[in-house]
């Protein structure tokens, strides 16, 4: 019985996708893990001493979190941005917030709410702070310490 099958051992689906080109199916989904890059402006910032970082992809949805920790700041100027995201956004999705769901962080510094936001066509979020009003303003190394402590997690559509 194809049923009991289902129900003892789960829904898999293939290492390969097959799309259906019907949009009610779901023809996608895949677990694990991502390597976080922090940068400032491009350039890589120091070692990082731990970081976890893990995904679940189901269709075109990415819901992704990690944990960085031991950031070397080395005087970089810029945009600070985390890179490596485990699949590309989307291109129309630029300026995308995803509010930070962060349960710990320690050597941020901003004054309103955090946000990321994703970077279209690439692989990357910016972390921003928001006012009230949506005005975004991108965080710099100038807004965190040496052995920075950050958890977050997020979403966004992969192209």
């Amino acid at each position: 019985n194809k049923l009991d099958t289902i129900q003892t051992s789960g829904i898999t689906f293939p290492a390969t996708v097959h799309g259906s080109s019907n949009a009610n199916t779901l023809d996608d989904y895949e677990e694990g893990t991502w390597t976080a890059v922090v940068k400032a402006g491009g350039a890589s910032l120091g070692a990082i001493t731990a970081e976890t970082c893990r995904y679940t992809k189901i269709g075109n949805r990415v819901f992704f979190n990690g944990w960085i920790n031991g950031i070397t700041t080395n005087a970089e100027t810029g945009s600070i941005t985390i890179d490596g995201l485990p699949f590309t956004v989307e291109s129309d999705a630029n300026g995308g917030y995803a509010p930070v769901s962060h349960w710990a962080y320690d050597g941020i510094s901003f004054a309103n709410m955090l946000v990321l936001r994703t970077d279209a066509s690439t692989t990357t979020f910016i972390l921003q702070e928001t006012t009230e009003g949506g005005n975004g303003s991108d965080l710099t190394e100038a807004n965190i310490a040496n052995d920075i402590n950050f958890m977050f997690s997020g979403q966004y559509i992969a192209a």
